[in-house]
């Protein structure tokens, strides 16, 4: 049986965010190839509680000299820094949770334990003992998707080593994988950029994709009446600025071309960086009577909140990778207004029926009032069908057959 240990930065024994979702959705793709699987998860201090963590996590001091506070956004980068540096416990904890792992197949799920494992198939090279197959598995281009974060017109040279770090490590995590999954293809084509070998090694795409879920009438009814609200519109976003920033970009100036007794759902983390917002502060008298925040809900009343959404926004207008939340929007069959950015990964928007595309903000809010205006659409027959596409059965289908691949 082949043995495969994946190397991340967060634990994934119960998964919320995109990156925890992602991998986990991984990980039993491997568990259902037969493979053995197991986690490494280097976990910053006490960013995650202990029944979070599984039994081969790691768990590294906060308070490591390592670590430089000035250097928040790159926790990750100096995570598997610090691994590969250290010569004490820390380095001890991980050599021998590998060693006696013993990998056929590092997955490396982004590129910020590299240091580390390198360290360590360095060791196994000069022992002239067997050295397992590398699996880089993307999620971002990291290196830009870290200059495209910085704070607007911010120059800092520390923040700029960092980010020249980030794109060293991720050039070379590239040219020493075996095989390259990237989350679209037009990151795979910039990760190929990197590489001056491409031939040498394999390259997939494995877009991000959803669990199937169904929204159950009842608990729709519901939170309707909960809320008070028969037709809404619906906006799910983590605790991210750039959400909150593609929101106000797309409704910007204000949200007082919705009619007094409309209203927009916003679920999740975001909503703090909503009511920050310099838009929002111009105009909260406008804004805040039209968002309702039902605070934090369980997944079975988030379900339900989609699918009694007259229609879900997706105003991404930043970031790398595949959103989820694409995902999430297109298999819950209700009509969808995103942007060309939302649809990354998941090809042309006339695929999807019940996705509308707006680029502009004029286009976006008229978009939306429209759509408020009329009734929802039925779906077409073969919708149920056209759906699984964004599951993660069929997304993981091309990563299933190249690790299967791989030679031992």
């Amino acid at each position: 049986m082949k043995r495969i240990v994946q190397l991340t930065t967060y634990p994934l024994k119960s998964p919320r965010h995109g990156g925890q979702l992602r991998c986990a959705a991984i990980r039993a793709c491997y568990r259902e190839l037969g493979f053995e699987v197991a986690t490494i998860a280097a976990i910053h201090g006490t960013d995650y509680r202990p029944s979070d963590l599984e039994g081969d996590d790691l768990v590294l001091p906060a308070d490591h000299a390592a670590f430089d506070p000035r250097l928040a956004r790159f926790i990750d980068l100096q995570s598997g820094e610090l691994i590969a540096a250290d010569d004490g416990a820390t380095w001890r904890a991980f050599a021998r949770t590998l060693d006696r792992l013993a990998p056929d197949v590092i997955a490396l799920e982004q590129p910020w334990l590299y240091p580390a494992a390198r360290r360590w198939i360095d060791a196994r090279i000069a022992s002239g003992a067997a050295v397992p197959r590398l699996v880089y598995s993307s999620q971002n281009v990291e290196g830009k998707l870290k200059r495209d974060e910085r704070p607007e017109g911010a120059r800092d040279a520390l923040q700029d080593d960092a980010v020249a770090r980030v794109e060293r490590l991720e050039r070379e995590a590239v040219c020493h994988a075996d095989l390259v999954v990237a989350c679209t293809d037009e990151e795979l084509a910039e990760l190929r950029a990197m590489d001056d070998a491409p031939q040498s090694r394999a390259w997939i795409v494995a877009h991000n994709a959803i669990a199937p879920f169904e929204a159950d009438p009842q608990r729709v009814a519901d939170v309707r009446r909960r809320l008070g609200l028969d037709r809404y519109a619906l906006f799910v976003g983590s605790a991210h600025p750039p959400n909150a920033d593609g929101f106000w970009r797309m409704l910007a100036p204000s949200l007082a071309f919705l009619r007094p007794d409309e209203r927009i759902v916003v679920v999740g983390g975001v909503v703090n960086y909503l009511r920050q917002h310099r838009v929002y502060r111009a105009w909260p008298a406008i804004d805040e009577p039209r968002l309702v925040t039902p605070g934090e809900l369980d997944r079975d009343d988030l379900v339900a909140l989609l699918g009694g959404a007259h229609v879900v926004l997706l105003p991404i207008t930043t970031g790398g990778g595949s959103n989820l939340k694409t995902a999430e929007a297109i298999y819950s069959g209700r009509p969808v207004l995103a942007t060309p950015h939302a649809l990354r990964g998941y090809g042309d928007a006339a695929h999807w029926p019940t996705v509308t595309v707006a680029a502009s903000t004029d286009v976006y809010r008229r978009s939306l009032r429209a759509m408020l205006d009329r009734d929802t659409p039925p779906l077409p027959a073969d919708y149920a069908s056209i759906r699984e596409e964004v599951t993660w059965q069929r997304s993981l289908a091309p990563l299933a057959h190249a690790v299967s691949a791989l030679a031992p």
